[in-house]
């Protein structure tokens, strides 16, 4: 008899854990699909003015997904509907994600930072502290505002993001942003470099025609290559791709064009974070010629009215609640976003840092030749999930 109920016991458990296994795929399922809908959503907002674009959304959400951790009430709400997921479960989400995120691989870098800086002797609930820092892999940083000169205090944190970003973002925190009415200031760091699989010969790069519009082009550096790619197609959103895979394969870069030239935004306007799930996963290999522009890309972009139109609000108004943050009552009075990125014939590299400042003060053979306008993704492909986002109008405005 003991026999018969030790077995059942080991039946129940392992079925207990099975269920829990299941429990923890389906959200971190429910992560991966939410990034890749904010993903769309962030580059079409980032994209309006009709220019180039560059965003990393992992890096962004990273910041919501802190304040998530200390909201309450309709704040928390709101973070909540953003994230796609309930504070628990964005624990147990970047808990997963951050493992295998800066995991090493051959010919791919990357680098991932999180850092809270908040004023000296401010009360953080112990908590919060503990919860971010275990779970999201999150430093922290005391600064004395009061006392030290802000150009030093800025100097402080950029020279921490310069590091991450070899250099690439060096003056994200200005002076005026660590003011002695500062509470915090909250960065998020991420840097990629990937050598291609299969390289261009710099001896093929030529000048040619990039068409801006359907009536103006500008002369750009063009590489070329003919190889094996996989590549894809879909119809009903007028839409065609093909993927560039970095050295070790855990990463690539994925063009996408629209099929009838000059339609990028429409195709863009339909698009959804299921069709961006599809693009990464689905594609047919076959032989290509291969026409991609060299470009350099820097942006940076206040992010207040961006994720007001994301549905993030109260967080910069008077009716934000943090409380689980600190039982100081405080504002994000200011957000950015930057972000760098170039590509050439060895690989590429990109650079993206989020700043939230928190005050008591609210301030607010098939050819694919890219000539025209194209979206682009650098994607992880351990989550299917796009690092970097971007849109080039125009490869030689920087």
């Amino acid at each position: 008899m003991s026999t018969i109920i030790d077995s059942c016991a080991l039946i129940f458990l392992l079925a207990l854990g099975l269920v829990n296994q299941i429990q923890c795929d389906e959200v971190y399922d429910q992560f991966l699909k939410s990034s890749r809908d904010f993903t769309i959503d962030f580059l079409k907002v980032a994209s309006k003015d009709g220019g180039n674009a560059l965003v990393s959304p992992p890096s962004v959400l990273m910041m919501l997904a802190l304040l998530q951790q200390g909201a309450r009430g309709n704040t928390e709400k709101e973070l909540t509907a953003v994230l796609g997921s309930d504070s628990n479960s964005t624990q147990v989400s970047y808990r997963n994600f951050l493992k295998t995120l800066t995991q090493k691989s051959p010919g791919v870098t990357m680098e991932w930072g999180t850092r809270l800086y908040p004023k000296k002797g401010l009360t953080i609930l112990p908590e919060f502290k503990t919860n971010i820092e275990e779970n999201f892999g999150t430093q922290f940083d005391e600064i004395d505002y009061k006392e030290v000169p802000p150009a030093e205090s800025a100097g402080r944190i950029n020279s921490w993001i310069s590091e991450l970003t070899r250099g690439q973002i060096t003056d994200l925190v200005e002076p005026h942003m660590v003011n002695p009415d500062a509470i915090m200031l909250m960065v998020n760091v991420m840097f990629f470099k990937g050598s291609w699989r299969n390289r261009f010969k710099e001896k093929n790069t030529k000048m040619a025609d990039f068409e801006t519009s359907r009536n103006q082009s500008v002369k750009t550096k063009f590489m070329y290559q003919k190889n094996r790619f996989y590549t894809g197609k879909n119809n009903t959103l007028g839409i065609k791709w093909i993927e560039l895979p970095f050295e070790g394969d855990t990463h690539k870069m994925i063009f996408v064009l629209p099929t009838k030239r000059h339609t990028l935004k429409k195709a863009m306007n339909q698009l959804t974070g299921d069709d961006l799930e599809r693009i990464i996963k689905y594609a047919d290999l076959s032989e290509v010629r291969l026409q991609v522009p060299k470009f350099k890309l820097k942006r940076k972009y206040s992010l207040p009215k961006i994720l007001e139109t994301l549905g993030v609000k109260s967080i910069f108004t008077g009716e934000s609640n943090l409380s689980g943050i600190s039982p100081e009552p405080f504002y994000v009075t200011d957000a950015f976003h930057e972000a760098n990125t170039e590509i050439d014939e060895k690989g590429a590299t990109a650079s993206a840092a989020t700043l939230l400042v928190i005050s008591r003060q609210l301030i607010l053979t098939e050819v694919f030749r890219m000539n025209q306008p194209f979206l682009f993704f650098i994607v992880d492909n351990t989550h299917n999930l796009p690092l970097f986002a971007g849109m080039v109008v125009n490869p030689t405005v920087s």
